[in-house]
């Protein structure tokens, strides 16, 4: 299967339906299949076909493409944090001030009729 798969055939074809995990860090891999998997994952290169053995499951995996992490320029984000932090200090302050205006009324059921 995995050559077939590797000569451009369509899973669906085949009978598989491929689940795609597009952009998964290597965090999100090791949580989803373990340890084992990820560390043979990651010998592949992009545009590899391979059958990795975890436990007792065997998956047929390709990797269409392989981006380095890299780290987020916080500047580039600052204003957007600050506006929701902001927003978020808001909420929570109307929050607060509902809660003090509650506490000075008091809500009785009368009787009808």
């Amino acid at each position: 299967m995995r050559d077939t798969l590797a000569d451009g055939a369509d899973p669906l074809l085949l009978g598989q339906v491929p689940t795609p995990y597009p952009r998964q860090s290597p965090d999100q891999i090791r949580d989803a299949y373990g340890a084992d998997f990820l560390a043979k994952l990651q010998t592949l290169t992009a545009g590899d076909w391979a059958v990795i053995h975890v436990g007792d499951v065997w998956h047929v995996v390709g990797l269409t493409a392989l981006t380095p992490e890299k780290q987020s320029d916080f500047a580039a984000f600052q204003d957007v944090i600050g506006d929701d932090w902001q927003r978020e200090q808001q909420l929570r302050l109307a929050a607060r001030m509902i809660r003090a205006m509650r506490a000075n009324y008091e809500v009785r059921r009368g009787s009808s009729g």
